[in-house]
């Protein structure tokens, strides 16, 4: 007999900066917030304010794509 056992949900964690929704799936990946795969969320936890420039966090952002590939497994 085999038993399979099926969560309940898949849970992914994301952070949003500027309107763009960035996750881990296949590498680093963008969507507009909310619109996931995974489905609509079931929590949302603000994080706070940053002073930084938009463009420096996306800069970071996208310097993790070249780390964070497809082929990595987290």
């Amino acid at each position: 007999m085999v038993l399979i056992i099926l969560p309940d949900a898949v849970y992914h964690t994301s952070l949003v900066f500027g309107g763009i929704e960035y996750f881990f799936g296949q590498g680093v990946q963008t969507c507009y917030p909310g619109t996931t795969h995974h489905g609509a969320p079931m929590e949302i936890i603000p994080m706070g304010e940053t002073s930084l420039p938009i463009e420096i966090i996306l800069e970071y952002l996208d310097s993790l794509k070249q780390i964070y590939t497809p082929e990595v497994s987290i």
